[in-house]
């Protein structure tokens, strides 16, 4: 059993499937906050919402959701284990590789034993914990070393941009200004 508050993406559009998956994680992780996504618009709009340790998918999505979510996925968060349910015999049967070049999927949990799936659930959490966390950590590194950057790049730009025309009329005028002063003192 898993202490730790796992955060978990859900991509299905059915809330009986997603109450019995969501029961699934709780018999190896109680604490867990779940995030949602019934289609494209809410999964881009949840993908950042938290910092994901799994993202279960139905691979019966209408209009190819659940390939274009792995897709999206795999581009912005690459070390994410993509569990995918499914009811298809190609996948029963095998013909459907999880290694396939257009899938990145960590395992495939067939519908009729989605309520017996924790266990497979929490191997994978296991399996994958260590390598999500440094992962993450080393992007957090990436995005503090590219902020830091882009702010010396926008100081050196700052220090070696030429003293405009505006600048240097004023300056000449407050030293002008000034001269005449010390020229003719108020008495």
């Amino acid at each position: 059993m898993t202490h730790n508050a796992l955060s978990i993406l859900i991509i299905n559009d059915n809330r009986e499937e997603i109450e019995v998956i969501k029961a699934s994680i709780r018999s190896f992780a109680p604490n867990s906050l779940y995030v949602v996504a019934y289609d494209e618009r809410s999964l881009i709009k949840r993908m950042t919402w938290l910092d994901y340790h799994l993202v279960i998918c139905d691979h019966q999505l209408p209009d190819d959701l659940a390939q274009r979510a792995n897709l999206r996925l795999r581009v912005q968060l690459p070390y994410l284990p993509f569990i995918l349910i499914t009811s298809s015999p190609e996948m029963k049967k095998g013909i459907f590789c999880p290694e396939s070049s257009s899938w990145s999927i960590r395992a495939i949990i067939d519908r009729n034993d989605l309520g017996a799936s924790g266990k497979i659930m929490q191997s994978i959490f296991n399996n994958s914990a260590e390598m999500v966390e440094r992962e993450r950590s080393f992007q957090i590194k990436t995005r503090q070393k590219s902020l830091l950057m882009q702010k010396f790049d926008c100081l050196l730009k700052k220090a070696l941009q030429p003293i405009n025309a505006f600048h240097l009329e004023e300056l000449s005028h407050l030293l002008f200004v000034r001269q005449k002063f010390l020229e003719n003192p108020i008495p």
